[in-house]
């Protein structure tokens, strides 16, 4: 079933630091010792370079390519920076039905953390492009707070995909499912009350 809400998402909010690092403990330490460098809107979904699955297009090189639609949000020209030593932190929420179970995660080259509810769904460090999923349930019905941390140390051959994994395939999660800012009417649902994580065969209660 889809979104709990009457009407769709708008994306999520990304702010981007200018660094290069190896590790996501290291992004996370840049994002959390000075502001960011840029922002933009992600309003297609976190699906970079967007398109079809197709991670690794050694023409893409410049933000332009890589953040397609959404590089118009930035405040420069997209063409002069390349996607190469960049962070990113993609914030806001993600709606879902109570009882709904959902196989979620990310396909990144290189590495990621995703947080749901305030619970980590998966992380992975310096790699090729791959993918990292965990099996995520629902109990409550709402607007789940969701970050999603990403970075790039290379000039080619970058990607990153929040991703689902169906019984047709992995698709890419939809927009509307995310929110920039909670919606009215909406029921909030603050922390990780109410939500289930499997994460490498272990089943996690939080709240």
């Amino acid at each position: 079933s889809g979104p709990l809400l009457d009407f769709p998402g708008d994306g999520l909010t990304a702010k981007l630091w200018y660094a290069s690092v190896r590790t996501i403990a290291d992004a996370q330490a840049v994002i959390n010792s000075r502001f960011s460098d840029t922002a933009f809107l992600s309003t297609q979904g976190v699906d970079y370079p967007q398109g079809p699955l197709d991670f690794l297009p050694n023409n893409v090189s410049t933000l332009a390519d890589f953040l397609g639609t959404d590089a118009v949000f930035l405040p420069f020209d997209p063409t002069t920076r390349g996607i190469g030593a960049n962070i990113y932190e993609f914030t806001g929420y993600f709606a879902a039905n109570a009882g709904e179970s959902l196989r979620l995660g990310v396909g990144s080259d290189d590495g990621f953390r995703l947080t749901i509810g305030g619970v980590d769904v998966g992380s992975a460090d310096d790699r090729g492009f791959a993918f990292t999923f965990a099996d995520v349930s629902f109990e409550e019905s709402g607007l789940y707070p969701i970050t999603l941390v990403y970075y790039a140390n290379d000039f080619t051959d970058s990607g990153v995909l929040f991703a689902q994994e169906t019984a047709s395939g992995i698709v890419p999660v939809s927009v509307d499912r995310l929110y920039i800012v909670p919606a009215p009417g909406a029921m909030m649902v603050l922390g990780a009350s109410g939500l289930l994580c499997t994460l490498g065969g272990r089943r996690r209660r939080v709240g």
